[in-house]
């Protein structure tokens, strides 16, 4: 079990890891060590707004009742994961896709555990494409992996489509074999041939347009999980994904499978904290116009300022002196409200609303907690993965302590090498600016 502290900035703290692989943990134990957790930096006077776990259920049972207990806390799930699984829904409720894509799987697997029709894979790509291209197996739980699987066979069509032409078995009838077959080598069939199902697959017109609506399909998804699993993700990145996702559904060629995804989309909503995720696309400079500006609507400032009261009392354990008259000055775009003003911050709307605080000092504090609250586990995972490099044959008794003491240093030295090519690239932006001085 990791422990990850984001600060509101996006710089990740690695904070602390427990070896729990020979225990079955259930909620009780997940909500004990959470508020012993949050205690440890009470009293460090370490500033918090939220914990984000994944959706196993023991984390979604922890966080239910660890909520009542401390409403000065935002405990949500990992948004990201989220994503993920609204994109695995996809296969749920199509029963074309799913098949389409475990041939798509199976294919590949077969070509890359195979050396010997790899290498006669590479020779057509070379002939075709002069070059070779590889062939990506997807991982279970990271859609955006299997976008590039996807696209990974459709690149490489027309070499797959020559190599069923020369290795396919007797059986095989294929009706454009004269199209792929390029005849500039003499192979035989009887040598060595492909399995007949994988031969059928490559060579079925279906199933091509099938991978290609799935990566016509997940090829936006990728940009907003690329986007949640970031450490800047905030909570309106959230709901402007999301009402992405719903408005596609909806527009969707497929109305049944629309029909369907836009109803698992509404019952994931239900589960949220919803007030909470208009809130952040209220209060963000570049949204309110869109949805908010309008007093008749279902969503209104006057509406979601009944829930910034709740809030605010819940997290400031104080009642605001002058919160709605600040909001409404928000509202009417009052400097220094404008949208002039946030473009002028190079850390966007957080640093935004600190800029504010002389101005609203109520609604700048409400609105910078919100904003600092990150939405996803994903640089825990990062951790694992990291801890996991350290781990090998011969290093396979190190305590759980030293390898995280390992992945923190490692960590450091990553965010270090990250800000000098920040650095070098921004002065090389600036070198090619210069005007050349004039004689």
């Amino acid at each position: 079990m990791g422990s990850v502290l984001i600060t509101s900035d996006g710089q990740v703290l690695v904070w602390g890891g427990e070896d729990i692989s020979r225990n079955r943990v259930q909620w009780e134990e997940i909500k004990e060590f959470t508020l012993n957790f949050l205690s440890d930096l009470d009293k460090q006077n370490i500033k918090y707004n939220a914990v984000i776990t994944d959706s196993a259920s023991s984390n979604q049972a922890a966080r239910k009742r660890l909520a009542p207990e401390r409403r000065d806390v935002f405990f949500g799930p990992c948004f990201a994961h989220q994503a993920n699984l609204i994109v695995g829904e996809i296969f749920k409720e199509s029963p074309n896709l799913i098949n389409a894509s475990e041939k798509a799987i199976q294919i590949i697997t077969y070509l890359n555990r195979s050396v010997y029709f790899m290498a006669r894979l590479r020779d057509e790509q070379k002939i075709k494409y002069n070059k070779y291209l590889a062939l990506l197996l997807p991982c279970a739980t990271r859609w955006n992996s299997h976008y590039h699987c996807y696209f990974s066979l459709i690149r490489t069509k027309a070499a797959l489509k020559v190599l069923i032409s020369k290795y396919a078995p007797e059986e095989f009838d294929q009706e454009d074999e004269a199209i792929y077959y390029s005849g500039e080598e003499d192979e035989t069939r009887n040598n060595k041939t492909l399995p007949l199902d994988i031969c059928k697959t490559i060579d079925n017109d279906i199933w091509w347009r099938e991978i290609k609506q799935l990566e016509k399909l997940l090829y936006p998804f990728c940009g907003v999980l690329n986007k949640l699993q970031a450490e800047n993700a905030r909570l309106h990145d959230v709901l402007h994904g999301f009402a992405y996702f719903y408005k596609m559904w909806q527009e969707y060629s497929d109305q049944d499978l629309g029909k369907k995804m836009a109803a698992r989309l509404e019952k994931r909503w239900d589960i949220w904290e919803q007030p909470l995720l208009l809130i952040s696309f209220l209060l963000h400079p570049e949204y309110r116009n869109n949805l908010f500006i309008q007093s008749n609507q279902s969503i209104s400032f006057a509406q979601l300022s009944e829930w910034m009261i709740y809030y605010f009392c819940a997290w400031f354990k104080r009642l605001p002196t002058s919160l709605l008259g600040e909001l409404q000055s928000y509202r009417k775009q009052d400097f220094p409200f404008n949208n002039m003003s946030l473009k002028q911050f190079c850390n966007g709307v957080l640093g935004f609303w600190d800029f504010t605080s002389a101005y609203a000092p109520d609604l700048s504090a409400f609105s910078t907690k919100i904003y600092a609250i990150c939405i996803n586990t994903a640089s825990v995972e990062r951790l694992f993965s990291s801890m996991g490099f350290f781990y090998t044959n011969k290093r396979n008794r190190l305590g759980s302590e030293k390898v995280l003491a390992m992945s923190q240093i490692k960590g450091e030295f990553q965010r270090q090498k990250r800000l000098e090519n920040i650095m070098s690239a921004n002065k090389k932006l600036k070198d090619t600016n210069i005007a050349i001085p004039v004689v």
